[in-house]
């Protein structure tokens, strides 16, 4: 279905005299209220939300009234997030993003963390009680594969997330 989130993820494992792999898939079937969002966002070293409330979801069908946007009590339910590896989609950064999920507390050391590197994606499927004001990001600076201080710059990201839209 074109309406769905599907990802498939694969992962090798362990050390090279005893390698293994995992596979699996992180599906979601979205329901009558859910919505499709899709930005690609500059990631700054100032912790904000994710996506802003005034992010537009993606409308099936042009109409006339007034586009809908995402508000603070929407939830999500499936999110990929793609570090480019980039700062404006052509000038290269080795900077990561941390998102948290406790609303404006993005911080390189956030224990409720999520790390991003560059060009790394992540995605992943939430409870119905994680709303757009709860997951903020930052960037963030790395030093051996590990967030290690505040970011310099901005983290260009691209953003798909299906949130029910409670509003």
């Amino acid at each position: 279905m074109p309406n769905e989130g599907f990802a498939s993820i694969s992962a090798s494992i362990l050390t090279d005299l005893s390698k293994g792999g995992l596979s699996g898939s992180l599906n979601y079937n979205p329901v009558s209220t859910d919505k499709w969002v899709y930005t690609e966002r500059l990631i700054s070293t100032a912790s904000e939300p994710l996506i802003p409330s005034t992010q537009p979801y993606i409308e099936k069908y042009s109409n006339t009234g007034a586009q809908t946007t995402v508000a603070a009590t929407d939830q999500y339910r499936w999110l990929a997030i793609k570090n480019t590896g980039t700062s404006d989609g052509s000038t290269a950064s080795t900077e990561g993003i941390v998102i948290s999920f406790t609303g404006d507390t993005a911080t390189y050391q956030v224990p409720e963390g999520i790390f991003i590197d560059a060009g790394d994606l992540w995605i992943g499927k939430f409870p119905s009680t994680t709303e757009q004001r709860d997951i903020y990001a930052i960037s963030v600076a790395v030093t051996n594969g590990s967030p290690s201080g505040a970011g310099s710059g901005t983290v260009l990201c691209q953003i798909a997330a299906i949130l029910d839209d409670i509003a």
